[in-house]
């Protein structure tokens, strides 16, 4: 983050008070190890009252685990990191190393039905079907991101992690998302 918060200009968005207060932001990954200092060292989901993580749960399967995988604690620290005011509700929509349609549409549903609740402003899915679409893919998922839109969600999607030069991967391709990628300060290669 000492590197990459600077690139994306976020120390200054910060000093002008964009820092995520009062604010709930959903990850939908594979779940998030709550109990690590940087969320606030959870007992449970908002225990104690320092916890930045309000709400988690399985969407997909329950695996019976906070997060089996680490890839959704990884993601949950750099939205805390990056808003460090903000509160997480995170969703496991993974299961054995993929996302159904159907748990990612049912998170997104979850995330505009407890809108009010949480004051959720922002969806993150770091996930993608690898595909490389170089126009964008209206397809199944629209309906449901403009139903967040209609809420005042915005929803960041990853724009792949395949390495793809000429295009984006399903659902950072569908035009009423942002699709976000990464930042690099030196030449990493392919």
């Amino acid at each position: 983050l000492s590197q990459s918060l600077p690139l994306i200009a976020q120390p200054f968005v910060y000093s002008r008070g964009a820092g995520g207060a009062d604010t709930t932001v959903v990850i939908m990954d594979t779940g998030v190890d709550y109990t690590l200092s940087a969320f606030g060292s959870c007992t449970s989901p908002g225990a104690p009252s320092s916890c930045k993580v309000v709400y988690a749960d399985d969407i997909a399967t329950d695996d019976s685990s906070l997060d089996d995988h680490g890839h959704g604690t990884n993601v949950s620290a750099i939205v805390i990191g990056t808003a460090p005011d903000t509160k997480l509700a995170v969703l496991d929509v993974f299961n054995s190393g993929s996302a159904s349609s159907f748990d990612i549409i049912s998170a997104i549903n979850w995330s505009v039905s407890n809108q009010d609740i949480y004051n959720i402003v922002a969806m993150n899915l770091s996930l993608g079907d690898g595909t490389e679409r170089i126009a964008h893919c209206e397809n199944y998922y629209k309906t449901y991101f403009q139903y967040a839109r209609d809420v005042g969600i915005l929803a960041a999607v990853s724009s792949g992690n395949d390495g793809h030069s000429n295009g984006i991967s399903s659902p950072a391709c569908n035009s009423n998302v942002i699709s976000v990628g990464a930042v690099y300060d030196t030449n990493v290669g392919g």
